[in-house]
């Protein structure tokens, strides 16, 4: 795991956000609905609204969590009575 597993975490997330974008572009591999597209497209903008809310859910997870290993660890490193900051 380590570096290369988080930047390559960081590539996937960066690759499905070009993908949401292009779809709320109209520039998706296929329309929401061929039958109304402007009707899909409103569907699909919904549905990713809802996506993006439980994503930054969990993005604000990992942020707390890794901001408590990075002040526990730096608080490590520099020792007792060593401000970190």
């Amino acid at each position: 795991m380590g570096m290369a597993a988080v930047v390559r975490a960081f590539e996937d997330v960066r690759a499905a956000l070009a993908v949401l974008v292009a779809e709320v572009d109209g520039a998706g591999v296929e329309p929401f609905s061929g039958a109304d597209p402007l009707a899909g497209l409103a569907d699909g903008c919904l549905d990713i609204l809802a996506g993006a809310r439980e994503v930054e859910a969990g993005i604000a997870a990992v942020k707390a969590k890794a901001a408590v290993a990075y002040a526990e660890s730096a608080h490590g490193v520099a020792g007792p009575g060593v401000p970190v900051g």
